[in-house]
């Protein structure tokens, strides 16, 4: 096991590191943290609507599963420029 961490630390961490700091890694990576609150809420309400098959009388919950995942869309769609042009503009400040 001893081995396997120094493989990591000298071998596999460096490259991970050039790509972490990669303007487009970043941009997805804050893009998909700021939607991550509603990936949540979308993600219990498909859980909840699932209930439904099991229990008629449950409220059928299909369509704000649908509404959370496209508002998910929505956002990622316009999250995914934003950041990168702040990244590329906090780049050409520096």
């Amino acid at each position: 096991m001893h081995k396997f961490i120094d493989w990591m630390e000298v071998h596999f961490a460096p490259p991970m590191n050039k790509i972490n700091r990669n303007v487009l890694v970043l941009t997805l990576k804050d893009s998909i943290m700021q939607v991550l609150p509603m990936i949540l809420v979308g993600s219990l309400v498909t859980v909840l609507s699932i209930i439904k098959n099991f229990l008629p009388w449950f409220p059928n919950l299909t369509t704000l599963s649908s509404y959370t995942m496209g508002l998910i869309s929505v956002f990622i769609s316009f999250l995914i420029p934003f950041n990168y042009m702040e990244k590329r503009k906090s780049a050409k400040c520096v």
